[in-house]
């Protein structure tokens, strides 16, 4: 390799390694948004259940629930896009990199065995649905979500059944020994 192609070969490098990071960046900030949404659902799970927040869905209107359980479906919507987005800024970060890989390949006169290529060609421009990482991650939110509703319905029935058995006081208990 003469001084000028190392030159070039070091650019292309120095690029591979930018779009590279760019990648990893993006799925770092990917992960950290889903942690915090299901830490938030995680939480309010751990709230209604452990503080008795007093919430009776059953007195609620049916307008208000259908309200609720939209918004969760919402959240849950709205994640799977930010999702699905990320997926193709990623996947477009990983076309950059290939593309200055082959540059560097080309100019070192190297290259991957063509079962390595086949395979690697596979797994290039995946649909987000089709996506492990996109399904493992809105798989969480919904269950997640679900489980919030859950407890607030849960937590709603648990309080009327409470709210309905009267609380023995010492008038109570005397006038029930008595008879």
């Amino acid at each position: 390799m003469t001084e000028e192609e190392k030159k070039h070969f070091d650019a292309l490098s120095t690029m591979w390694n930018g779009a590279w990071q760019q990648f990893n960046q993006r799925r770092n900030y990917e992960w950290k948004v889903s942690l915090a949404l299901w830490t938030a659902c995680a939480s309010f799970i751990a709230l209604v259940f452990t503080r008795g927040i007093s919430v009776d869905i059953q007195e609620w209107p049916l307008a208000a629930r259908l309200v609720s359980m939209f918004l969760c479906l919402l959240v849950g919507v709205v994640h799977f896009y930010f999702l699905c987005r990320l997926h193709y800024a990623c996947e477009a970060d990983r076309d950059i990199a290939r593309h200055y890989q082959l540059k560097m390949q080309s100019l070192s006169q190297s290259c991957f065995p063509k079962e390595l290529e086949e395979k690697l060609e596979e797994t290039r421009h995946t649909k987000c649905w089709r996506n492990w990482s996109v399904h493992s991650q809105a798989g969480i939110t919904f269950t997640l979500l679900l489980l919030c509703l859950l407890a607030v319905l849960v937590a709603g029935r648990a309080q009327i059944a409470q709210s309905q058995a009267r609380p023995l006081d010492s008038d109570s208990l005397h006038t029930a020994v008595t008879r």
